[in-house]
């Protein structure tokens, strides 16, 4: 009987920290994360320069940096974009000292948000493929709009840029 009884305390006790979050999919609202800069600013998804827009977030380790650069630059380039109603930001899993050093001088230079993850709280929490690059789109209520893992083809990116469209008008 003790040992039942110990049984039932024991996987009363291990069964939440087993649980494991739903992985963030396109229609789901995705769990909040609360992340600081480069600089150690403090950012979650309600922070006040993101209040209202939509976010758009490349989630990677370091070595993944330069995969999906054609994503910001297309949507540089492409019209009927309302950039005062988007928000974005890299988030890069436990860098290395000397690429903070360099990510903080690239967010001074060109305003960009750099959240670092040494623990990889987004990758758990939104289901994320650790070791990939991982581009999600928010909408305002945050609500995952688009969710890809790997290097986005152009179609992709074109998705992604509809995407955006279609919800910032919302």
């Amino acid at each position: 009987m003790k040992r039942a009884v110990w049984l039932m305390i024991l996987l009363l006790f291990c069964t939440p920290l087993a649980a494991k979050a739903a992985p963030l999919q396109a229609g789901t609202k995705a769990p909040d994360i609360n992340l600081k800069d480069i600089t150690g600013q403090a950012f979650s998804l309600t922070s006040p320069p993101w209040k209202g827009k939509m976010l758009l977030f490349v989630a990677m380790p370091i070595t993944e940096a330069r995969t999906n650069v054609a994503v910001s630059e297309s949507i540089a380039k492409e019209g009927g974009i309302d950039r005062t109603k988007l928000a974005g930001a890299a988030i890069f899993a436990a860098p290395p000292d000397d690429a903070l050093k360099i990510l903080k001088a690239r967010q001074k230079e060109t305003g960009k948000t750099y959240l670092i993850d040494p623990s990889e709280t987004a990758t758990k929490l939104w289901g994320l493929k650790k070791g990939a690059s991982n581009v999600i789109l928010l909408d305002k209520s945050r609500v995952c709009r688009f969710l890809y893992s790997g290097k986005l083809p152009g179609t992709e990116i074109a998705k992604l840029i509809q995407t955006i469209k279609k919800y910032q008008a919302q």
